[in-house]
């Protein structure tokens, strides 16, 4: 069955239940399942929620990731309200603040993920001595320039890169 599109970025989404049992009749227009989308799903499975138990406030009843982004913010702040020493169904809190990803941000990490899966990465590694190179980092923060390693790194691999100008081109 083709279903609409949920989002402008979503390429697929989870039917979460049929609305409409095998063998009834339906007029169009009818809705005939509850779409999830990943998002949404995903909020669902990590927070071990049910769909049914968030009122939705989607186009036809759909459950939108800002239904259950809403419906977690009211469970956190009374979780919060507990009395001290109350018990906790989540463990220990944790010093870090999940925040939800923005759709650019989701669509960048698909990318990502994509072209480092697809794309041919090859790696080197080498093992070297660097005490000389630590030294000379004490003396660059002795007169107050603070430089990494990495930066070391980089100006090496731009310098062998002058040095030796076709490893830079494709090939």
């Amino acid at each position: 069955m083709t279903t609409p599109a949920l989002s402008p970025t979503a390429e697929s989404g989870n039917i979460a239940r049929g609305l409409v049992k095998e063998g009834n009749s339906f007029t169009t227009g009818t809705s005939l399942s509850r779409h999830l989308s990943p998002a949404v799903k995903r909020l669902l499975d990590e927070n071990r929620l049910e769909y049914s138990a968030i009122p939705s406030s989607g186009k036809g009843g759909r459950l939108l990731k800002g239904d259950v982004l809403q419906y977690l913010k009211g469970e956190k702040s009374r979780i919060q309200s507990r009395p001290e020493g109350g018990p906790s169904e989540r463990g220990p809190p944790s010093p870090f603040d999940d925040v939800p990803n923005t759709n650019v941000r989701s669509v960048i990490a698909k990318r990502l993920t994509q072209a480092k899966s697809t794309i041919p990465h090859t790696y080197t590694s080498i093992d070297c001595s660097i005490d000389k190179l630590h030294q000379l980092r004490r003396k660059f923060k002795d007169d107050g320039v603070i430089v990494s390693l990495n930066d070391f790194i980089i100006k090496a691999s731009a310098m062998t890169l002058k040095l030796v100008p076709g490893r830079s081109e494709e090939r």
